[in-house]
């Protein structure tokens, strides 16, 4: 049974989403802005469950459940535009039904950044590209043990 969609569940510069420890990732996809390359959205999805997306902004952490969602198909309001792209970061990255450890927000330097981390110990990251800069654009990287 798929649990019922929670719109937004965290925004704080300190949170654990417990819920997908243990779960496969099947889906993840980056909305990327086409002029400067910063990270707007990221979107995942695990074993059968519904699409999550989270975001980085005022300095904090956002984290949201809206149910059977995909990217792009989200809200007429949210659609990507040709300002945006939509990027399946998923084989890119080689975290094609990778094992989740656990997903977390930490702060980091006058922001916050959200870490999704493997078994293996590799690390997805949605983090400020200036930490010192309150509200920095972001970036979606990728490390490595």
């Amino acid at each position: 049974m798929i649990p019922e969609p929670r719109g937004r569940i965290f925004q704080d510069d300190h949170f654990t989403v417990s819920d997908f420890a243990g779960t496969r990732l099947t889906g993840l996809v980056l909305w990327q802005d086409c002029d400067n390359g910063h990270a707007i959205m990221v979107f995942i999805q695990v074993d059968r469950r519904p699409w999550q997306r989270f975001f980085l902004g005022a300095g904090i952490g956002f984290w949201e459940d809206w149910g059977e969602i995909e990217p792009g198909l989200i809200d007429p309001d949210d659609e990507p535009d040709d300002a945006f792209l939509q990027i399946d970061k998923l084989e890119e990255f080689g975290v094609s039904d990778a094992a989740i450890r656990r997903i977390f927000c930490e702060p980091c330097g006058n922001n916050a950044r959200i870490v999704i981390e493997f078994g293996d110990g590799a690390q997805v990251i949605l983090q400020p590209t200036d930490p010192a800069t309150f509200d920095s654009h972001s970036e979606l990287v990728m490390l490595r043990p």
